[in-house]
């Protein structure tokens, strides 16, 4: 486990920055469930200022809820070990494959642990370049339905054809594109900024 003064250090090299200090909507309840000490989100600078550009699109009476962005190995990891437990008991035939579906397994561990940051894909959250986009909020705390729950694995950006949630997703689509973010096609939350550094 590293220091905190490492993990300051690491900001600084990898150009993290906290979320905190952008006007985005911060929801933590990923980060208490898996039970990570540090309740900062980071993201990479440039895709933070990238999201600030998206959310900027809307009208200025919403925002973009954030509910993840960079995981360290050892964040990882505690989220690998709490889900290994809970996919044993759900999965007992099969719980390795389905932690290799829902976090990649030990193959993105090794895969987090051996690459540089800033040399590792923009999809993945170790990066500081992928960021959970888990809704849109008003000012009066009313979401837009976006359909489904965040962490449904059955869903993605495209799975609605029409209807509210559809155009509610074609908007966050939009925005996010048009500022250099790929979706990850399982996870329609999950999206990776491809921008410059």
């Amino acid at each position: 486990m590293k220091s905190i003064l490492e993990y300051i250090n690491q900001e600084k090299e990898n150009n993290l920055v906290d979320l905190d200090n952008y006007s985005f909507k911060l929801d933590d309840t990923e980060i208490r469930y898996f039970g990570k000490k540090d309740l900062r989100i980071l993201l990479n600078k440039n895709a933070a200022n990238a999201l600030l550009k998206a959310q900027n699109m809307l009208s200025p009476k919403f925002k973009l809820i954030i509910s993840s962005g960079y995981r360290s190995y050892d964040v990882q990891y505690q989220i690998n070990e709490f889900m290994k437990e809970k996919l044993k008991k759900k999965y007992p035939n099969n719980w390795q494959e389905q932690l290799n579906i829902f976090t990649g397994g030990d193959d993105y561990l090794d895969y987090i642990k051996n690459t540089p940051i800033n040399k590792q894909s923009h999809m993945s959250h170790a990066s500081g370049k992928a960021v959970d986009v888990v809704g849109i909020i008003d000012d009066k705390n009313k979401s837009l339905n976006l359909g489904g729950q965040h962490n449904d694995k059955r869903d993605w950006i495209d799975y609605y054809k029409s209807g509210i949630i559809a155009d509610n997703r074609q908007l966050l689509k939009k925005i996010l594109t048009e500022n250099e973010f790929e979706n990850y096609k399982d996870e329609w939350w999950h999206w990776g900024y491809y921008g410059d550094d």
